[in-house]
């Protein structure tokens, strides 16, 4: 019986070290060996280390918890920078003549907004727009594919679209 009873607490030694390592799958494998030799769930003392010990994933669950909502706030500040970097991308291309500094300016605007949010619808749009007007059809319905592929109810994009493949002579795509 003391053969037993020090392989059991070696075991549950070799159990609290792989729950801490967290192999939790060796862990209880080698709990459930150690209890067949020496049952210790009626034990008050260790019952309480093993809530003790548990309690662990508790604490990693409200970790993870937090660390999803920061990630989540971050994720909606850069989503609204994308949105501000796109119209700013958009005002510097209002005028019917484009300047080459306003040109150089709103495409170095759009490419920030999709460095921060790939799926800037308005970014995919405005950019999509500008090649446009700079005789880029390709590149642009490229573009206008992505925001469409983003988000199927946006109109503008849906437009933009058709005007560019009627530009390029794809009348049954338009």
């Amino acid at each position: 019986d003391a053969l037993n009873r020090a392989n059991a607490f070696r075991g549950f030694g070799d159990a609290s070290r792989a729950f801490d390592n967290n192999e939790f799958g060796a862990a209880i494998d080698l709990f459930a060996e150690a209890n067949n030799l020496h049952n210790i769930l009626n034990d008050p003392l260790l019952k309480r280390f093993m809530r003790r010990k548990l309690n662990v994933i508790n604490t990693l669950r409200r970790e993870i918890d937090r660390l999803n909502g920061v990630i989540d706030s971050q994720m909606e500040v850069m989503r609204n920078l994308a949105n501000e970097f796109a119209k700013l991308g958009d005002d510097l291309t209002e005028d019917v003549q484009l300047e080459p500094i306003n040109i150089k300016s709103a495409l170095a605007n759009y490419d920030k907004a999709l460095r921060l949010n790939v799926d800037c619808v308005a970014a995919l749009v405005g950019k999509a727009k500008l090649l446009g007007r700079l005789d880029e059809p390709e590149c642009a319905i490229e573009l206008l594919k992505k925001a469409v592929e983003v988000d199927p109810c946006n109109s503008e994009a849906f437009y933009q679209l058709g005007l560019l493949k009627l530009r390029i002579n794809d009348y049954p795509g338009a």
